[in-house]
């Protein structure tokens, strides 16, 4: 017999931003989610390999950051453990159509969204991904 998890998946929101990982946040946590936070991605990678985070379903990712930045993270990202677990970049700069897909092909990356994010359309990949159901209408985020 399987017994499948009940448990809420878990996202690691790397930005340093701290509203949009606040607005991420709420967000996720709206469609059932837990959220671990990172201002950089030193500390996400830190937090992961350290095991603070606890286990990660998802990460939810910026480009650019001070420090190590996406790009440099995204290829740390690729190291086994940390490579099975899948990524979605999101980034307010926009990316011309080959490094997007330079991006898109690394093997854990799922997706690309470009900042302004519509809620309903991230979430709902995220569900996809992770293999998830949501805990509110899309089309009822006033709620």
């Amino acid at each position: 017999m399987v017994f499948l998890s009940s448990a809420p998946k878990v996202v690691l929101i790397v930005d340093d931003d701290a509203p949009i990982r606040e607005l991420f946040e709420v967000m996720l946590e709206r469609q059932g989610f837990k959220s671990r936070l990172a201002a950089s991605g030193d500390e996400g990678l830190e937090g992961l390999k350290s095991g603070r985070y606890g286990n990660v379903d998802l990460i939810l990712m910026d480009l650019m950051m001070p420090g190590s930045g996406g790009y440099d993270v995204l290829h740390k990202l690729q190291e086994p453990p940390l490579s099975e677990i899948p990524v979605i970049i999101v980034s307010a700069k926009g990316l011309d159509s080959e490094t997007v897909a330079l991006i898109r092909a690394e093997p854990n990356v799922k997706d690309y969204f470009k900042k302004p994010i519509v809620p309903h359309e991230l979430t709902k990949r995220i569900h996809e991904i992770l293999d998830s159901s949501p805990q509110k209408p899309f089309n009822n985020w006033q709620d």
